[in-house]
């Protein structure tokens, strides 16, 4: 009887501090941008922008092209 309650006293505390460890304080992730990732999004952000200025370039090029042709 008396190592059963010790048991119970050890084991509880043990198995409330485990479920302690697993609960989620939110079910949401953070936003990114408050992440470890923040610049790198940002920075893959820019990238497109970049890349669809240029993708404009290249098509007002190629009318340019046609039309002196």
């Amino acid at each position: 009887m008396q190592r059963c309650l010790m048991l119970a006293v050890f084991l509880a505390p043990a198995l409330a501090a485990l479920a302690a460890c697993n609960a989620r304080t939110s079910s949401e992730p953070p936003p990114v941008a408050d992440t470890a990732f923040g610049e790198l999004s940002s920075a893959l952000d820019r990238a497109h922008a970049v890349e669809d200025a240029n993708l404009q370039r290249k098509q007002d090029l190629d009318r340019a092209l046609e039309v002196a042709h």
